[in-house]
């Protein structure tokens, strides 16, 4: 498994967004949390689908943000 958390990816994209950066942190964070929650009603319901389309922006966003774990773990969970 990756890395949990990419220093380098993080360090960059905070430079880069300067004092937007905590905004962007906590709507990964909203956005994360709402993807998870899909997946798992995906999931009860049976329906892959539903799984499929909600691990995809969690496994792009966390790459994204060098959160590579996360990312790895949202990609299996797609192509399940």
């Amino acid at each position: 498994m990756p890395e949990e958390l990419d220093v380098e990816t993080i360090r960059n994209i905070k430079e880069l967004m300067g004092s937007k950066f905590p905004e962007l942190v906590t709507k990964y964070v909203a956005s994360a949390d709402e993807s998870i929650n899909k997946v798992a009603d995906g999931l009860l319901n049976n329906n892959c689908k539903q799984v499929g389309d909600a691990a995809h922006p969690l496994k792009s966003s966390s790459a994204t943000l060098g959160i590579f774990s996360v990312s790895s773990i949202a990609e299996k969970i797609e192509f399940m």
